[in-house]
């Protein structure tokens, strides 16, 4: 069977499966509704309950497939979607072919579950391009039909397969998406519904129950039956005092520093404060006060998101800079993040640039706009970034990345707020310098691999960090850089749900020389979940009191250089111990996944981390130091050891030694 005979019967076997689903859902919900199932009425069951009754039935068989949750088979659960956001910006494309090459959408309000179930999986499994998807389009009947006598032109070809998903798993979750939407909100999935919660689904993210459970519990289900938004809880009455720290922020060696001295900055993405700050502000309020109180000292906020003219991922929450009120806005949210709550703002500029600002005069008044806001507001702001991800939003190939520095030296030069582009499309060196070589920025914002496929698992995002020190500094490119985007709760791509992960990355962050760290959830997205539900939030308070304000301008050693404070050992499968060794680099081995450091003077402060079973130590030196439990910055044991004295830590995963040389 050929390629293109193969993709048709596919084609023609999802329809029919999707029709069949289509009808099987109508019944099972029509029963459900006789049995009593009210869908004004709260949900009768919790997110992902395996309660008996007719609810519970409705779309088994994709609720085969996504089980209730729990931690041990979240562990083991298989990624069939590793990128929703991608899987999102593939489908959109995907549309654009169809209305082209067809003249009828893919999604929208009669969304073709057959195509997204076809070609997403080819991309999600192959990694097809938007040019593979019109190259198989134009060998369609319905395409020849259209354009009688035009040349298709050759079919796509194909790839190799990851075998990740299937096309009838991706169409029937589709579907299923596509009647709880109808079911719940009356009306069809916009794109980013119906890609998130297909591979919240398939990713056992999410059961069917839970997936009702979430549509119920929305703003939009509210408004639809009459009962108003969720109202949050109270403002605090008795907020915190004025900010503790003033002053413009600067960079001292690799650290943030402002009239009180060095410090570490923790983070935390809240994309949609700005357009909280025009339609709900107590939400807003609380959730800042929820903020200070947990230790964060910035909050990092779009200047503009969303398609104004079509459907996408931030209907009703889409930020325009084109409105009147837009800069008083942008000025009030500065002012009472800081003023009220003693929180910085690092404003990233523009989001969905090729969908709301587009033109090139445009943006360079977007950042006149900036630019007349901060002055006077420049202690209040941590800094400037032009653009999130500039090469998919707005700014993408080589002209992109030239307007991109463009924009970024005009800002730069203009005020005394610490100015970045974006983050780099890419790892190497090489997509560094790209966008920062030649001294156009203050510092550079970077996103981190967050793959968890390799031997280390989910600490390999984790210390990716450390390899900014080897980056910095180079041809141009700023020494100093933040962790603007790391794996955190429901991120994409991959996500991170433990507190102490979470935690090792912003000390990693801090080791590895970099002064910002950002928690990074999906509720700090669209800002429509409570940031108190995310898995991490109260877990970064104690590290003030153990972490060095000045830690990023220490510098940094590496466990198995010369001149670290400790020798760290691994052990292999029999039990031997091996120097400067890992134990993903053993099969069956034991020990750290790292031990990261960091010195100054007589001091060191050292982070092992992702422990098995025990790690064994060797002090190089003669010192004395704390073993600290980072989750809540209490001492556990004291040591004073001679050079060449061995020790073991156990019991726990990621431990702090904080101490000096004797």
């Amino acid at each position: 069977m050929t390629a293109l005979t193969k993709l048709r019967s596919t084609m023609t076997k999802l329809v029919k499966q999707a029709e069949a689903k289509a009808r099987e859902v109508k019944r099972q919900v029509a029963s459900a509704r006789a049995d009593g199932f009210d869908a004004t009425r709260p949900a009768r069951v919790a997110l992902h309950a395996d309660a008996p009754g007719p609810i519970n039935a409705d779309l088994a068989t994709v609720r085969a497939t996504s089980a209730p949750i729990t931690a041990a088979r979240l562990a083991v659960a298989k990624t069939k979607v590793p990128d929703p956001d991608g899987l999102q910006r593939f489908l959109e494309g995907a549309d654009r072919v169809y209305q082209e090459e067809l003249g009828r959408p893919l999604l929208g309000d009669d969304t073709d579950v057959s195509g997204v179930g076809t070609f997403g999986a080819l991309h999600v499994n192959e990694g097809w391009s938007l040019e593979q998807v019109r190259a198989a389009v134009r060998q369609s009947d319905e395409w020849r039909a259209k354009h009688p006598g035009e040349d298709a032109g050759p079919g796509p070809a194909g790839g190799r397969s990851r075998n990740l998903l299937t096309g009838e798993e991706l169409a029937a979750t589709a579907q299923a998406v596509k009647y709880l939407y109808r079911e719940v909100l009356e009306r069809n999935p916009d794109v980013s519904g119906l890609s998130h919660y297909s591979a919240s689904l398939l990713n056992q993210r999410l059961d069917v129950d839970g997936l009702r459970d979430a549509l119920r519990a929305s703003d939009e289900y509210r408004q639809l039956h009459g009962q108003g938004p969720v109202e949050p809880g109270p403002v605090d009455p008795n907020p915190p005092p004025a900010p503790t720290r003033t002053g413009r922020v600067r960079l001292e060696g690799n650290s943030f520093a402002d009239d009180q001295g060095k410090f570490n900055a923790l983070g935390a993405t809240y994309m949609s404060a700005l357009w909280q700050y025009q339609n709900d502000r107590p939400r807003l309020e609380q959730t800042l006060a929820e903020m200070k109180k947990n230790g964060v000292d910035y909050i990092r906020v779009l200047g503009t998101v969303g398609d104004y003219a079509r459907p996408d991922y931030w209907d009703g929450r889409e930020i325009d800079w084109r409105k009147p009120e837009y800069q008083d806005s942008i000025k009030g949210l500065t002012d009472l993040a800081y003023d009220k709550y003693g929180l910085r703002v690092e404003w990233t500029l523009i989001g969905d640039g090729q969908k709301n600002i587009p033109n090139e005069a445009d943006r360079f008044r977007l950042m006149d706009t900036f630019l007349d806001m901060s002055r006077g507001r420049e202690q209040k702001i941590l800094h400037f970034e032009v653009a999130n991800e500039a090469w998919q939003n707005g700014f993408a190939g080589d002209e992109g990345v030239d307007q991109l520095r463009r924009l970024t030296r005009y800002l730069n030069e203009r005020t005394e707020v610490l100015v970045a582009a974006s983050a780099p499309d890419g790892y190497e060196q090489a997509d560094v310098e790209k966008l920062y070589g030649g001294g156009v920025a203050d510092l550079a914002t970077f996103h981190f691999d967050r793959d968890v496929s390799k031997a280390d698992g989910h600490w390999r995002p984790v210390r990716q960090p450390w390899e900014w020190q080897f980056t910095g500094g180079q041809n141009g490119v700023p020494r100093v850089a933040t962790n603007n985007e790391p794996i955190g709760p429901g991120a994409s791509v991959a996500s991170e749900n433990d507190p102490k992960k979470l935690v090792a990355a912003a000390l990693v962050s801090y080791l590895s020389g970099l002064p910002g760290y950002v928690y990074h959830t999906r509720a700090g997205v669209r800002g429509d979940e409570d940031f108190a539900s995310q898995a991490g939030f109260t877990a970064f308070s104690a590290m003030k009191q153990y972490v060095p304000a000045d830690l990023a301008s220490w510098t940094p050693k590496n466990a198995h250089w010369a001149d670290s404070p400790f020798k760290v050992y691994a052990r292999d499968d029999r039990g031997a111990l091996i120097a400067d060794r890992m134990w993903p680099d053993l099969p069956g081995g034991t020990g750290a996944v790292r031990s990261y450091a960091a010195v100054k003077g007589n001091e060191f402060f050292v982070l092992p981390m992702g422990v098995k079973d025990r790690v064994t130590l060797e002090a190089r030196r003669n010192v004395e130091f704390d073993v600290i439990d980072p989750m809540s910055g209490q001492v556990v044991a004291t040591r004073r050891l001679s050079a060449g004295e061995k020790f073991d830590l156990s019991g726990d995963e990621l431990f702090v030694l904080k101490g000096r040389y004797a």
